[in-house]
């Protein structure tokens, strides 16, 4: 999701490695087989404190795959030389570990290895004078992206209806780009009646109209009984949509002070849901209230990301590290806790005594995860290569309230995170008024 390498590629007229310390890997090729060779550059000096060893692979149908690391504490030398490479396009990955050999920067490319030229990732080709082709990388060392997201300057996106009475209130949006439509479902809490999920339909992710406020009718309850585990709330928690078919996994209880489940919920256009009668994820005794952020499927398996709370009627202080968790499934409709949960935990001064509503973006074999503290100051990041064990990338959050525009907000909650045409779009929550409840949605962009 967010690209911690900016790779950028420079022609050679010649390349001379002596004097310089190399680290070379050959592989067999055919006898008389044209050769290239590829050289990086690495920033030893600006580099990161916690970056130990940054490795180099190529890869190739039907080629050996070929490596290369080199060691920024150990190796005098700045330079990664790779010799006698095939001619021909390879897919590039170049990964920095730390000293726990956890990938902590990530990036690849593909770069095409030709005889007499130097490429450019832009595909501009360079010609060099070797008879070898030959790659020159520089690689920046990248930061938390605080900087690089954009407010929209007119939040915020979905306000209440001013005229309604009592006012409701709009927050923990999801959203997919489905059928060429940005859709949303969101929590509509009208003051006094049960938790809703409304629908919402636009164009370009900015300008919305509300197509059904109320999605779920308690009064039936899907023809069972208004004593059922979630009768008195129906939030959207994770939505993924797969054959055609929607699948909502929303946050449900039948008192707000009493044991919050998840549940699943089912529907052909996105706006009539049948609901599973009993709840996917159960509380337990130490997950009281639970509450599903978002739903990732890797490799046919699915990751559940969810959040928990104490019994809010267990008088405080409160154990520590309520934080994130993960469930997983293999049918999307039986879960399993993963065991060494909590996966994420509050460490940081900002975050307080909770992190929660994690939203979680898989991209470039690699996990990332918004979260929000518990106080709605901010948003954190953190990401992870197998789900399951997650690094910060920060000790501050890289989204505030003073990052902000349009009509001000006075928390910053929830937040929602999807690439749609190239775009990253994050939908957030936020409230119009001091009185620190969620009434607005808004977005931000990169």
């Amino acid at each position: 999701m967010f690209r911690y390498f900016l790779i950028t590629i420079v022609g050679l007229s010649l390349i001379y490695l002596t004097g310089c310390k190399e680290k070379i890997v050959t592989v067999e090729v055919e006898k008389n087989a044209n050769k290239g060779g590829l050289l990086f550059k690495i920033d030893k000096v600006n580099a990161p404190k916690n970056v130990v060893v940054v490795e180099a692979i190529l890869t190739r149908i039907e080629f050996d795959t070929i490596k290369a690391s080199l060691n920024l504490i150990n190796d005098t030398s700045a330079d990664l030389a790779l010799n006698n490479i095939p001619i021909g396009t390879w897919k590039l990955n170049v990964n920095a570990y730390d000293s726990l050999q956890t990938i902590v920067y990530a990036g690849e490319t593909a770069v095409n290895i030709q005889d007499g030229i130097t490429t450019q990732v832009n595909l501009t080709l360079i010609p060099t004078s070797t008879g070898l082709g030959s790659i020159y990388i520089l690689v920046n060392w990248g930061t938390k992206p605080s900087s690089v997201w954009n407010d929209y300057e007119n939040n915020p996106i979905l306000p209440s209806p001013i005229l309604s009475t009592p006012l409701p209130i709009y927050s923990q949006q999801k959203v997919l780009f489905d059928e060429g439509k940005f859709k949303m479902w969101f929590d509509n809490n009208v003051p006094g009646f049960p938790s809703n999920t409304g629908y919402a339909e636009s164009y370009d992710g900015f300008s919305w109209k509300v197509i059904k406020e109320n999605l779920f009718n308690f009064d039936t309850n899907d023809s069972t009984s208004n004593n059922r585990w979630d009768s008195k709330c129906v939030i959207p928690g994770a939505i993924i949509k797969e054959s055609g078919i929607y699948k909502m996994y929303y946050v449900g209880h039948n008192g707000s002070y009493g044991t919050w489940q998840i549940g699943l919920a089912q529907s052909m256009d996105g706006i009539n849901w049948i609901r599973n009668p009993e709840p996917v994820l159960s509380s337990t005794a130490t997950e009281y209230q639970i509450s599903a952020g978002d739903i990732v499927k890797i490799n046919g398996t699915y990751f559940l990301y969810y959040t928990f709370n104490y019994n809010p009627m267990t008088m405080p202080p409160y154990p520590p590290g309520r934080g994130i968790s993960v469930a997983t499934s293999t049918d999307a409709k039986s879960w399993k806790r993963f065991e060494g949960n909590p996966v994420l935990k509050p460490s940081e001064t900002w975050e307080g005594s909770r992190i929660f509503y994690p939203s979680v973006i898989v991209e470039n074999d690699r996990f990332d995860m918004m979260y929000m503290d518990v106080n709605a100051t901010g948003f954190g990041m953190a990401s992870s290569k197998d789900g399951y064990t997650w690094m910060k990338t920060g000790t501050k959050p890289f989204f505030t309230v003073a990052d902000t525009k349009g009509i001000k907000t006075y928390f910053v909650a929830y937040p929602s995170c999807r690439k749609i045409n190239n775009k990253y779009f994050l939908y957030y929550s936020g409230a119009s008024s001091n009185n620190q409840v969620a009434n607005v949605i808004r977005v931000a962009i990169k």
